[in-house]
């Protein structure tokens, strides 16, 4: 289990927004996922899909990685 419990921010006010299915794993197969964690993250979608390449899926070592 992860050390850290997330906490979602607040939603962007756009009618495709919605919550990963699991707050704990990027997923990069949805787009709305990718979308979700490009936002929180502020980074493009092909540093997102690099940094999965390189961390994995992990979102605490992203953030770890990205020092939030």
């Amino acid at each position: 289990m992860p050390d850290r419990i997330p906490k979602p921010p607040h939603p962007p006010q756009d009618a495709g927004y919605h919550l990963p299915k699991c707050l704990y794993r990027v997923e990069l197969d949805d787009p709305y996922e990718v979308r979700y964690w490009t936002r929180l993250y502020k980074i493009t979608e092909e540093e997102l899909r690099a940094l999965v390449v390189k961390l994995g899926s992990d979102r605490n070592r992203i953030e770890d990685y990205l020092s939030l």
